[in-house]
Parts: structure tokens; C-alpha cells; sequence
């Protein structure tokens, strides 16, 4: 019983954008994918503290096995340790790059939770379009039984047994799509119930009607694509100084120890290296130049591309809203002709088969509004990713 009320309090503790934004939140915390994401960029984070730095100093030990070779080199034994040294500005061109490739991860996070966020708000309306649609269909369905009993009442009578055969044909056929939108009902649960992670089969809540949803396209952000492309675009330049940096010469300082038969010896060493074959250090350098210029270009583009995608969006808005009120007009229209059809029947004026043209033209243009409705919310979600 408890758990009864528990279920209940949930249905009636959230509107239809609380329960929305219910599932988007466990989604965010859940989803495995975003997890992924996520470790990446902080890998990526953790990786900036490291690089750059000095490489391991080298120990070289040697000596000698036999007492033969002892004494003809008169030494025992040999010890080196060497430390080579980055040119100076070496670290802050590894962690430029290294803060780029963080940067970059972040926009790449950043770009994976908005395309969730889109992918749970268009997967939850496409569950209440379907629940809905199934609901308008059962009710249509028992005013068909009703009319059903009534063509037996007036077949009994000496009424048309065409017309019970028609109003028959009608139940079976809407019996059909009903178990068939039950069976896609269930389909989509399972993999909503999947971008969430959470057990199958978990009830989803849903609204009992489809509002529209506002967007407001006087906002203008950077979406996480420029971001990545622009990170991208710092990542050559970093490379670029990086490869320069390591073509001037490395430098190394280190101490030498030999112990012979009878005495030790301490010895300071030095070590450099020349960078005097530039082919590979200038092809890197042209590399990283061409490279940061196709990016360049690439986030111009990108840049473009968003501006028409954003006027096609909102294009598709406007065009989604005028449809949703014709829609509303045409229904409202069938609604009035049912009545009179209806009152024209008890009347002794009308027939079976025009009652079930209006109804099913009705039915019809119910669930085109339903659609258009819902269809309206999941591109109000995918364009708040270009916003």
C-alpha cells in the first residue's frame, strides 16, 4: 500500500517539464557513454601537470667479471649518471598543448551531453506521442463498440447488416493498431530505459498531454563544435612551438666515477645534441602551419554551416507551428460536424456510415496534431544544441 502511495505522490509531484527534466537529470548522471566522456576529459586535465617536465636522469653501472680483465684495464668498476636538459620554455610548449587537448575534451564533453540531452527530450516525447495516440485510439475504439451494439439493435429491427459489417471491419482494424502501438510503446521504453541505464523494464512517468515547448532564439552561445574545432585549431599552433623547441640543441650534465685497483676517480661530463639535419624539424614545422590553416578554414565553415542550420531551424519551428494550428482549426471543425451527425442520427436523419467518416476524419487529425506537437518539442530539442 505504501508503495502505492509512493508511485502516486511521484505521478503528481512533477509537471510535464519536471518529469522531462527528471530523465534528463538521470540521464546525465547515468548515461555510460557521458561517463566515457568524462574520464576522458579528466585524463586529459590530470595529463597538463605532467608533461614537459625533465626526463628520467640515466645510471649507467659497469664492470668488469674476470680478475684477466681487471687487470688489463686496471679498472673495477664504473659508475655514470647523466641528466639532459630541455631548452628553457620547452614545459609551457608541452602544456600548452596538453591545455588545448583538455580544452578540446571539455568542448568534446560538453557537445556528448547536449546531443543526451536532445536524444532523451525527442525519446520521451515519442513516448507520450505514442501513449497518447494509443489513448485517443481506445477511446474511439469504445465509441465504435457502442455504435457496434446499436447496428445490432437496428439489424435486429430490419436495419442494414452492411453497415454493422462496415462498423466491425473498423473495430478489428483499430484493434490491430492498438496492439501494434503497444508493441512499439514497449520498444521504446526498453531503449529509453537504456540511454538512462537503469533497470529494464523501469516504468516511465509520462505527461498526459503535449505542451509545447518555448525556445528563445535571441540567445547566441558557442556551441560545443566551434569550441572543439577552435581547440583543435590551438592544438597545432602548440605543436608547431613544441616542434621548433625541440630542434634547437638539448644539453645534458652528469658525473662519472671509475674505481681502479688502488684508487677512485670522480669525473664531470657534459653532453649535447646537434640538431644540425633539419629536414624533419622543418617538415614537422610546415606540417603543424598547414594543418592550423585547414582548421582555420574548417571552423569558418563550421561557423557558416551553423548560421543556416540555426535559420532552418527556426524556419522548421514556424512551420511546425502553423501546421499545429491548422490542425487544431480542422479538428475543432470535425468535432462540430460529429455533433451534428450525431444529433442527425437520432433524429432518424443520418447514417451509421457517415458517423464513422466524421470519426474517423476526427481520430485523424487528432493524432496529426498530437504529432505535430510532439514532433515540434523534439526539434525545439535538437536546435537547443545549435544555441
Amino acid at each position: 500500500m505504501r508503495f502505492i502511495y509512493i508511485l502516486i505522490l511521484a505521478v503528481f509531484s512533477y509537471s510535464a517539464d519536471g518529469l522531462l527534466q527528471k530523465y534528463v537529470d538521470i540521464a546525465l548522471q547515468n548515461n555510460p557513454a557521458l561517463q566515457a566522456v568524462q574520464k576522458k576529459y579528466e585524463a586529459a586535465e590530470k595529463k597538463v601537470a605532467g608533461v614537459g617536465t625533465l626526463d628520467y636522469p640515466q645510471l649507467d653501472i659497469g664492470f668488469y667479471a674476470s680478475k684477466e680483465e681487471i687487470e688489463m684495464n686496471g679498472i673495477l668498476e664504473s659508475v655514470s649518471l647523466m641528466q639532459m636538459f630541455n631548452w628553457p620554455g620547452t614545459q609551457n610548449s608541452f602544456q600548452n598543448e596538453a591545455k588545448a587537448m583538455a580544452k578540446m575534451q571539455a568542448a568534446s564533453l560538453n557537445k556528448t551531453k547536449d546531443s543526451l540531452v536532445a536524444q532523451v527530450k525527442t525519446g520521451w516525447h515519442n513516448l507520450c506521442l505514442v501513449n497518447l495516440k494509443i489513448k485517443y485510439m481506445q477511446e474511439n475504439l469504445d465509441l465504435m463498440k457502442q455504435m457496434e451494439h446499436l447496428a445490432s439493435v437496428e439489424l435486429a429491427r430490419g436495419g442494414s447488416l452492411a453497415e454493422l459489417l462496415m462498423i466491425q471491419e473498423e473495430i478489428l482494424e483499430m484493434n490491430y493498431e492498438i496492439e501494434a502501438m503497444k508493441i512499439e510503446l514497449a520498444s521504446l521504453s526498453t531503449a529509453f530505459n537504456a540511454m538512462l541505464n537503469t533497470p529494464q523494464p523501469s516504468e516511465i512517468l509520462l505527461a498526459d498531454t503535449i505542451t509545447l515547448q518555448i525556445f528563445d532564439f535571441e540567445k547566441n552561445s558557442e556551441p560545443p563544435m566551434i569550441s572543439m574545432i577552435g581547440a583543435e585549431n590551438e592544438i597545432f599552433k602548440a605543436q608547431r612551438e613544441m616542434n621548433k623547441i625541440m630542434g634547437y640543441p638539448m644539453f645534458g650534465l652528469g658525473l662519472q666515477y671509475k674505481r681502479e685497483m688502488d684508487k677512485g676517480m670522480l669525473m664531470a661530463m657534459a653532453s649535447f645534441t646537434l640538431p644540425i639535419w633539419r629536414a624533419k624539424t622543418n617538415a614537422a614545422l610546415l606540417e603543424n602551419e598547414l594543418l592550423a590553416e585547414a582548421s582555420q578554414k574548417m571552423l569558418l565553415d563550421a561557423k557558416n554551416n551553423l548560421e543556416a542550420e540555426r535559420a532552418m531551424a527556426k524556419s522548421n519551428l514556424q512551420n511546425l507551428g502553423k501546421k499545429i494550428t491548422l490542425y487544431k482549426q480542422q479538428k475543432e471543425l470535425a468535432e462540430s460536424s460529429q455533433q451534428i451527425a450525431l444529433q442527425n442520427f437520432s433524429a432518424n436523419r443520418g447514417m451509421f456510415s457517415d458517423i464513422l467518416q466524421i470519426n474517423k476524419k476526427l481520430l485523424d487529425y487528432k493524432i496529426k496534431e498530437l504529432e505535430a506537437m510532439a514532433e515540434y518539442n523534439k526539434t525545439v530539442a535538437q536546435t537547443e544544441v545549435l544555441f
